[in-house]
């Protein structure tokens, strides 16, 4: 692999995937050498639906969407560029779609806590889904969708190329994605 050394703890993660070594994976990820390279994990609990104590912290902390949550709380115009940036820096990923702990559950709880509530005007993360020639954006872009000075939205994809949020290709929230979407994407956190 091209991408990390195998000593370092990604290699050694994967590594313990690759050998379905799920105990040794699950005592790499929560330890300190883990948590240093950017990777938290957040062990949930087996019933009932409260999420450990710190969660909403550490994720809207420094290293996750707290950079991002500051510029839309900031009271001068948003720069999209900087938010952007700020939003490509972190990413929330699940192993699966449905579900409690699912992409979909987390997206609506990312949504509002770095937001607010999804209604017009307001900023959402976005993935899109389809490849698209007119717009030429593909499957697996992400963006923002931030309000344009006429009421509008206007997509900003993580590529720079922005369009008009009504003429996006099909698309789905994009704060939390699946691992299996994250491939061959890159994160900090």
């Amino acid at each position: 692999n091209h991408r990390f050394k195998a000593d370092s703890i990604i290699g050694r993660m994967a590594a313990a995937v690759n050998k379905g070594r799920a105990d040794e994976f699950i005592g790499l990820i929560g330890n300190a050498a883990a948590r240093e390279n950017g990777v938290s994990w957040l062990k949930l609990p087996r019933t009932g639906r409260r999420l450990p104590r710190g969660t909403r912290e550490l994720l809207l902390g420094a290293h996750g969407y707290g950079p991002l949550h500051e510029l839309f709380g900031g009271a001068d115009g948003l720069d999209a560029e900087s938010a952007v940036a700020a939003f490509d820096r972190f990413r929330v990923l699940c192993a699966v779609r449905k579900g409690p702990d699912g992409v979909e559950r987390w997206n609506e709880r990312l949504q509002q806590w770095v937001v607010g509530e999804l209604r017009d005007g307001k900023p959402r993360a976005v993935m899109i889904t389809v490849n698209d020639h007119a717009s030429g954006l593909c499957n697996g872009d992400t963006g923002l969708v931030l309000p344009a000075g006429d009421g509008s939205g206007l997509f900003h994809s993580s590529e720079g190329t922005r369009w008009p949020a009504s003429l996006l290709p099909p698309g789905e929230p994009g704060w939390a994605i699946t691992i299996h979407k994250s491939q061959g994407s890159e994160y900090g956190n």
